[in-house]
């Protein structure tokens, strides 16, 4: 039997790299000693806790971003340091970061069904990346009150009851309801990236069900109220639309436009684009940062989340088809592919389906990303995985079945994702058996470069999307 080290040398660059920053902290005046402490501390910390006590994973996650945030101050700082001590930093948080790569990809479960990922360093670089993300996620994350657990309590064992009384455990898609067709949205012409398009405002008119825990609280949040969409389409005859939904913390047109790049889908596959703002998202935000309250809010709330989310969609799809469109299919990233996913499963007569670097199962993220603190924090009120796994039933895609046919959906992913772990994308390939598969030697935010995703991409709009 093999084990996992305990004690992994990769610490060590972290520690050397920390303690340069901090010699150049202490040789400085206070503004100086600020900026170097920031990267020298998070090295130190995070070098020495991985050459000893190797296991957390958040570890990494801060070993990451200190270097990450090194090699940027030493860069900006070449003017005050000198080519010299700025070289040697940049070269030693480079190597930090590195190092952190690795030692993710030493430490890592492989995953049933997810290919092997060999060690290099590209691929460590793409995952040191990944890891300086999620430290940036997890500091973003509020820790629940006692008084909130208490009411997580309450209202997710109310609404275990309520969907298991009105069958809806047993038929997720029963759950969602037909929404009334989409009239006349508000539309605004707007710029971002040197391109115009289209920014659609509509009421939402989603509420949750009377006797639905959390009813009250969610209306009471009137960003919500409204439905925001960007679109960008052709003149002329009409063509094909892709939906395409952002994942966590996007909503703004200038991030969206990025991930869903309208030249390749505009301009050389010919599509109309639709993307729509999931709630809690970009202009529909309830927090300070796109996305708040969505992984550290009201549990129930993440369902309703979903539930809104399908709901509009669906109304903006009704919209599209009214357009014209010749055929419609549906597109997202990592939370958007959860959605993506969802929508397939609710949704007729899509054409097509491409699930990229998606979640699939809410329940295993939270406690995949969350805390030895916030893991105890619920267990301690009386909720445990199996729970939260329920109560997100009747939103998931892993408890319903694509009503399109599998060869018209495709599912894209990296095999050394550090945000959503590669399993996950395993357990919607296993349950969708979809016509196109592409794993790629990247991770979560590498997605963009991978020329396979762009191959299985082109070829599923090729096939069931074509140009009339």
């Amino acid at each position: 039997m093999e084990f996992r080290p305990r004690f992994l040398l990769e610490g060590i660059p972290l520690v050397v790299a920390g303690f340069a920053w901090l010699a150049v902290a202490f040789a400085s005046g206070l503004i100086g000693f600020v900026c170097a402490a920031i990267p020298g501390s998070l090295l130190v910390a995070s070098g020495g806790a991985l050459t000893l006590f190797a296991g957390d994973r958040r570890i990494l996650h801060f070993g990451a971003v200190g270097g990450v945030v090194g090699a940027v101050f030493a860069l900006f700082g070449l003017p005050f340091l000198g080519f010299g001590v700025a070289g040697v930093l940049l070269l030693l948080s480079l190597g930090a970061a590195l190092a952190s790569g690795y030692a993710s990809l030493r430490l890592e479960v492989p995953a049933v069904g997810v290919p092997e990922a060999v060690p290099s360093k590209l691929l460590a670089a793409k995952v040191a990346v990944d890891e300086a993300f999620m430290a940036h996620l997890q500091l973003s994350l509020r820790l629940p009150t006692l008084q909130c657990l208490t009411r997580m309590r309450r209202e997710v064992h109310e609404a275990l009851d309520l969907h298991a009384d009105r069958g809806w455990s047993a038929d997720p898609l029963s759950f969602h309801r037909e929404p009334p067709a989409l009239e006349n949205p508000v539309i605004q012409t707007r710029r971002t990236r040197g391109r115009d398009f289209e920014h659609l405002v509509f009421d939402s008119g989603f509420e949750p069900r009377p006797e639905e825990p959390g009813r009250e609280r969610w209306l009471g949040f009137e960003p919500l109220r409204k439905g925001h969409a960007y679109v960008m389409r052709h003149e002329g005859e009409p063509r094909p639309w892709l939906v395409c939904i952002n994942g966590y913390r996007m909503g703004f047109p200038f991030v969206d436009f990025q991930a869903f790049d309208p030249k390749r889908y505009h301009e050389e596959l010919g599509l109309n684009l639709l993307i729509p703002v999931l709630p809690l998202h970009g202009p529909r935000r309830i927090g300070a940062q796109s996305g708040d309250a969505l992984f550290d809010g009201e549990l129930v709330d993440t369902v309703h989340v979903e539930a809104q989310a399908v709901w509009d969609i669906r109304r903006l799809v009704g919209w599209i088809r009214h357009e014209g469109a010749t055929g419609v299919g549906v597109t997202g990233l990592s939370l958007g592919g959860y959605t993506a996913a969802l929508l397939a499963s609710v949704e007729p007569d899509l054409d097509c389906a491409i699930a990229g670097i998606p979640l699939a199962d809410l329940s295993s993220i939270f406690w995949h990303h969350g805390s030895d603190g916030l893991r105890q924090d619920l267990e301690r009120a009386e909720l445990n995985q199996q729970d939260l796994a329920r109560l997100f039933g009747v939103v998931s895609p892993l408890a319903l079945k694509p009503r399109l046919a599998s060869e018209a959906c495709s599912i894209f992913g990296g095999i050394a994702d550090r945000i959503v772990p590669p399993a996950q994308i395993a357990a919607l390939i296993d349950h969708w058996q979809p016509g196109r598969v592409a794993w790629y030697a990247g991770t979560h935010l590498s997605f963009g470069m991978e020329p396979m995703v762009k191959s299985v991409v082109r070829e599923t709009i090729q096939e069931f999307l074509p140009q009339p």
